[in-house]
């Protein structure tokens, strides 16, 4: 059974309210019509223009994100992301999204760059996962993560980081998605005292070492690029096919956001 984390009645002026309650959805009711009420109840309208057969504004100004966290830590699913990833990524509702809404829970999560294993492993040790719905016009500053978006974001936070990631941003274009994977696994697991040197904006900017494989640690452990990550503005599935389309945007409470929470159920 899914449930659908709903706000309590609307203020006239307002789509949310920043108080929100869980009412259990009908077993019936497949993720697909979930997401669609949320994307309704986010935009405030009666009904859900044109669904899967043409994408409309109701839905492109509609962002996503999977939130996972154990329900009993302190603050669980308060924030779109964790402390440790200050700029999170969030995918575009558009067709490609409901349609994998559509074939279900884990269909959904591998179409925005889970792996099956990360599943499988996050749900063994009591994770859960998260589908929050949100407006993007609530994230005035989202930009698309291809490598000049994200030197552009960068540079907006850190210009010393910006100039690294500029220097090896034709090397990163060049590379294919076999070896784009095969350079960010050998910088998934690092010796501390390398990782303490690119966890974050702060860290990476007063590093020495603007190698390839430091900018590309950099982007893992800082920006939380997935070893699944191209550059190109979209997740990627396993076997490299494109998924979804991403943005970048600040992390927030989901507190500040008009949103909807659905659990999924891998």
């Amino acid at each position: 059974m899914s449930i659908i984390l709903t706000s309590n009645p609307p203020h006239p002026t307002s789509p949310f309210s920043a108080n929100v309650t869980a009412c259990r959805a009908m077993e019936q009711e497949s993720l697909l019509e979930l997401v669609y009420q949320a994307v309704v109840s986010c935009k405030g309208l009666d009904q859900a223009a044109d669904k899967l057969e043409t994408p409309s504004e109701t839905v492109t100004t509609i962002a996503a994100r999977v939130i996972c966290d154990h329900p009993q830590r302190a603050g669980a699913f308060e924030f779109l992301s964790g402390p440790s990833q200050p700029f999170p990524f969030v995918a575009k509702v558009n067709r490609k999204f409901l349609l994998a809404c559509a074939e279900g829970h884990m269909s959904l999560l591998q179409l925005i760059g889970f792996t099956t294993d990360e599943i499988k492993e996050w749900s063994a040790d009591g994770t859960q996962f998260r589908l929050a719905l949100f407006l993007l016009t609530d994230c005035p500053e989202a930009v698309s993560p291809t490598w000049d978006g994200l030197i552009h974001f960068v540079e907006g936070h850190s210009p010393e980081c910006a100039t690294k990631l500029k220097k090896h941003a034709a090397t990163f274009k060049e590379m294919g998605f076999d070896e784009l994977v095969q350079l960010a696994t050998a910088v998934e697991q690092i010796p501390g005292e390398q990782y303490a040197q690119v966890k974050s904006l702060e860290a990476f900017a007063k590093c020495p070492d603007d190698s390839l494989q430091a900018t590309r640690a950099f982007l893992r452990h800082a920006l939380k690029c997935t070893t699944l990550f191209t550059g190109d503005g979209f997740s990627r599935h396993q076997d490299g096919t494109q998924g979804i389309e991403e943005l970048l945007i600040r992390r927030r409470p989901l507190s500040t956001l008009n949103h909807r929470l659905i659990h999924l159920s891998p």
